[in-house]
């Protein structure tokens, strides 16, 4: 974990602990892909750090995955966060599932069913 400044975040890092406002409200759950919709909130919330998992830093974790997120197309990232929409991505098993369906996509291609005849 490590506790980054506003300022310095990116989208595509992990929150790995709830960001609360001033009333201890929950504004962003732990687990939780930053996107510049979540960079607007905090800004607009007042919140000036959040803690987020080292391993988002490099990539999306460790082991076979990928080096980085830089290349990965913004509509396969929407896809996939829409399959994982009801799980919690706290579980290191859901953000491992998260992470071999997300290269599986880029694999087989982000285009289409790759199954289609």
């Amino acid at each position: 974990m490590a506790n980054v400044k506003l300022k310095d975040l990116k989208e595509g890092m992990f929150v790995s602990k709830d960001v609360k406002d001033r009333t201890g409200r929950v504004v962003v759950t732990a687990g939780t892909r930053m996107n510049s919709k979540h960079l607007k909130i905090f800004k607009s919330w007042g919140i000036i750090s959040v803690e987020v998992e080292d391993k988002s830093y490099s990539g999306l974790g460790a082991g076979n995955e990928m080096d980085g997120t830089e290349g990965i197309p913004e509509p396969v990232i929407r896809e996939m966060s829409a399959l994982f929409k009801y799980t919690d991505k706290r579980h290191p098993a859901i953000r491992e599932l998260f992470n071999i369906c997300l290269n599986r996509k880029l694999k087989t291609g982000e285009g289409g069913d790759s199954h289609a005849t």
